[in-house]
């Protein structure tokens, strides 16, 4: 999957053979900048996609890449 984020595009592909496996419930974690008045597009994105969100704050949508990465979109 391919995310247009602003001026990036953030690429969400499954790992190749032979890459080190990402820890069960790792909180490692990679963020991306959103504006406040993008979050419910950015939730119906994800929901259309098949993206379950793992958590929200205030401020920040969690998800899992297909590896099982952690990815936030905030705008702390």
């Amino acid at each position: 999957m391919w995310l247009r984020a602003g001026g990036t595009i953030l690429m969400l592909e499954q790992a190749e053979e032979g890459e080190p496996d990402v820890l069960p419930a790792s909180k490692e974690l990679v963020a991306f900048g959103i504006e406040a008045p993008d979050v419910g597009r950015w939730r119906r994105v994800l929901e259309a996609s098949g993206i379950a969100l793992e958590g929200e704050t205030a401020f920040t949508l969690y998800f899992r890449d297909p590896d099982g990465r952690r990815i936030g979109l905030s705008h702390y």
